[in-house]
């Protein structure tokens, strides 16, 4: 997901959700949620180099890989429908106490 602008990442999200290791943007949206390392690879689109060594690392890793796949799964449970009512309906209920 080496996109130049991004505002969210939803491919993000399907990445997890399939099980799959995460490279991403390190511009936009994903830098808010993907925690570089931990469930997701975070690269400067622009750095051609950095995005090979991140593949790179993957592919040649797949202890690595298969750690940061199922932190992705975890993760994206932080986003599923139910999960954003529960954290509005915090925000309102904060807001309204």
């Amino acid at each position: 997901m080496p996109s130049r602008r991004e505002a969210f990442g939803i491919v993000a999200l399907e990445a997890w959700a399939a099980g799959v290791p995460l490279v991403a943007t390190s511009l936009g949206g994903p830098r808010h949620f993907v925690t570089d390392g931990v469930d997701g690879i975070l690269v400067d689109p622009t750095d051609v180099a950095a995005l090979a060594r991140a593949i790179d690392y993957l592919l040649a890793n797949p202890e690595g890989a298969r750690r940061m796949a199922q932190a992705g799964l975890e993760r994206v449970r932080n986003f599923t429908w139910d999960s954003v009512v529960d954290q509005y309906e915090t925000i309102y209920d904060e807001v309204l106490a």
